[in-house]
Order: structure tokens, then sequence, then C-alpha cells
């Protein structure tokens, strides 16, 4: 089931340029900072803009 109020971002530069990659090995997502494994963070639309910064 796909849930559109998700959205996947990168876990190492935050931003939700992550896409899944179909490479020798299944599973694994890929994103333009260089990023290449299984692991994605999975957030609410809503918050998606408040991922990368710092609480003050």
């Amino acid at each position: 089931m796909i849930n559109k109020n998700k959205v996947k971002i990168c876990p190492s530069c935050r931003k939700p340029t992550i896409e899944f990659f179909i490479g020798l090995e299944t599973g694994n997502y890929s994103c333009r900072c260089g990023y290449v494994g299984p692991i994605v963070i999975e957030v609410e639309k809503t918050r998606k803009k408040n991922i990368g910064r710092k609480n003050k």
C-alpha cells in the first residue's frame, strides 16, 4: 500500500532527492548527494520542511 501523505528523504543529506536504484542489488536507493543504500527516512509531507533544521 502506498501512502501519499509520506515522502522518502535521504538519511545523509536530509533532502527528498532519493530515488529507487535498480542495479546488481535490489531494494537500494540512491541520492544526488552520492548516498546509495537500503535505508531511507520516511516522513509526513507536512514535516519534511523541518527535517534539516535544528530547533532553537
